[in-house]
């Protein structure tokens, strides 16, 4: 089996598996009260086929903002969501004419994107990992995220999807010592997500890792660096320098808007999601948090399980 019907098989498999959650909750499980503005339908009135039950709780949560940003642009309350995906959403609904806010097409645009994002990433993630290692390793590597306990998020009108496959070909391009993609996709990065930011100081040590590694560990094809091969160098890394744009001209929106650069930092505190964004919270004091709430609440609890798996590594905080 080729590594292309490898992971197009273990993706639909995965795909079909995470409706088996929604047939269980909406038997035995009510939605939270007080949680409404996580939910599609204080947005708009529900209306079919989206809201069958196995369809719309994909958009709940961060999704509504997506939708909502795709539709009808930023406010104060939703610039704390980068700008990249629903962009590329609202793009693909106008392309099939539905542009309205929250609309069918919208919807299934956000759904069809994320899932196709993260389809994307498997096969690349397949073909980085193989750079290194096995097939039998690659084809582990893939069948770990996808049973990963958080996985669903990645099938949600999330971010999610698009900044994973963002990230992994700007890491396989960097690997094949092809640095003007290297840098665009990772400049995008910085467009979907603020932790994309973090990809810079990784290309640069990818990039310049050659030069400082003993012989016998550099690649085949590399040459001891002379002044005119360093000069060669950097100008083949400089699409790296690209990376922070997508960040700053994100910054500068903000900026453009309410006079705050970094206002898509405190954006996060008008969610009603109990999020700090006054202080810097230091590693310790997140230790305290999570230790606090896996000790208050009983097993059974839904949000004693939600963070109990975001404990784990790879997910994000």
């Amino acid at each position: 089996m080729n590594g292309l019907k490898f992971v197009l098989i273990a993706f639909f498999v995965w795909r079909i598996a995470l409706f088996l959650p929604l047939f269980a909750s909406e038997q035995f499980l009510s939605y939270r009260q007080g949680y409404d503005y996580t939910n599609i339908w204080k947005f708009t009135k529900p209306y079919e086929p989206v809201s069958h039950f196995l369809i719309y709780p994909w958009a709940n949560f961060d999704g509504v903002h997506y939708l909502s940003i795709a539709g009808s642009g930023y406010n104060n309350e939703n610039l704390g969501f980068f700008p990249l995906f629903p962009a590329v959403i609202g793009l693909t609904s106008s392309l099939f004419g539905g542009g309205e806010t929250f609309g069918a097409i919208q919807f299934f645009a956000g759904f069809l994107l994320s899932n196709l994002a993260f389809l994307g990433a498997l096969f690349v993630l397949y073909k980085l990992i193989k750079l290194d290692y096995s097939i039998k390793v690659a084809r582990l590597t893939v069948l770990f995220l996808l049973v990963f306990p958080t996985s669903f998020f990645f099938a949600s009108i999330y971010s999610e999807s698009l900044f994973l496959l963002l990230t992994l070909f700007s890491f396989y391009f960097a690997r094949r010592e092809k640095w003007f993609l290297a840098g665009i996709f990772a400049m995008l990065t910085t467009l979907t997500r603020l932790v994309g930011i973090t990809i810079l100081p990784a290309l640069l040590f990818e990039f310049f890792k050659p030069f400082f590694q003993p012989p016998f560990l550099q690649p085949r094809r590399f040459h001891a660096p002379n002044l005119r091969g360093w000069t060669r160098a950097i100008l083949a890394g400089l699409p790296i320098l690209l990376i922070p744009i997508g960040f700053l001209g994100f910054a500068l929106y903000n900026h453009m808007l309410t006079n705050d650069a970094f206002y898509f930092i405190k954006a996060h505190g008008t969610l009603a999601n109990s999020r700090s964004v006054e202080t810097v919270i230091l590693i310790p004091q997140t230790v305290f948090r999570y230790g606090k709430i896996l000790l208050s609440f009983w097993s059974l609890r839904l949000l004693f399980s939600l963070r109990l798996f975001s404990l784990l590594p790879g997910r994000k905080k």
